[in-house]
């Protein structure tokens, strides 16, 4: 399976809000599907007949019902990460049926659903809950594309509407950033230095997805030997005992 690696630094947090409550202070990316799919959206089904994703009543449904592991991913149009500048995505999850696990990410390539890269992982608990996931920096990727799947292979499904991606400032977040997890230096040659807001389980896979590192962590200080690790990508994925799930990419060197 070839990976694209996404080198960037995702802060990602869920909130539970109303639209109405949100000030906008610039959209460069907006689009609702009151009037079916729009041009330029892409969708993955490897189970035709099977599985679907369609437009109903205003919303999209991604719908499950082959309970086999396969492709079934929405993917949105390309959309230019760097100027929203620590902006928001923000979602309505509308019907779910049958406990769904929602994924949400960005994907290099619409074309290759192996490219995309998950920044969240979640399980709508009730009918229309709005979802805001913070993007405080985006690195040196400047464009790409969003995605949402379904994880599981159980019969179950979910709709979501009216997708926003909001310009904001890193300087406004900087209260919320500290509870953030640090991860330096990276690229890494030799250890590995972790500040951890919050007790949490981490983990650490490469690129092909084999684990190096998974434990429960305290808050504080931590130092990862990565010297006997083979140089190239890898993934630091930190769920806090709160919920908060951040994902970090970092390049390991050898000397």
């Amino acid at each position: 399976m070839k990976l694209v690696y996404l080198f960037l630094v995702l802060f990602v947090s869920i909130t539970h809000t109303s639209f109405s409550q949100i000030e906008l202070r610039s959209n460069y990316f907006e689009e609702g599907f009151d009037n079916d799919i729009p041009e330029g959206w892409i969708t993955h089904i490897d189970q035709e007949n099977l599985d679907y994703i369609y437009w109903f009543e205003g919303r999209v449904i991604i719908f499950r019902q082959s309970g086999v592991e396969s492709d079934l991913v929405f993917v949105s149009p390309r959309i230019n990460l760097k100027e929203n500048n620590g902006g928001k995505a923000i979602f309505t999850i509308g019907e779910q049926f049958g406990d769904p696990t929602m994924g949400f990410g960005l994907m290099s390539d619409p074309a290759d659903p192996s490219s995309k890269m998950e920044i969240l992982s979640y399980s709508p608990t009730e009918d229309w809950e709005d979802v805001e996931v913070d993007l405080s920096s985006v690195g040196d990727v400047e464009e790409g594309y969003l995605y949402w799947s379904i994880e599981n292979r159980e019969f179950s499904y979910f709709s979501f509407d009216k997708v926003i991606i909001t310009e904001g400032e890193l300087s406004a977040n900087k209260e919320e950033n500290a509870r953030d997890i640090v991860v330096a230096p990276n690229p890494v040659q030799d250890i590995l230095q972790l500040s951890i807001p919050y007790e949490g389980v981490l983990e650490i896979h490469d690129a092909m997805g084999q684990s190096y590192l998974k434990q429960t962590v305290k808050q504080g200080k931590h130092l990862i030997s990565t010297q006997d690790w083979i140089a190239g990508g890898y993934f630091l994925r930190y769920q806090s005992e709160n919920g908060l799930l951040q994902t970090w990419p970092f390049v390991k060197l050898n000397y």
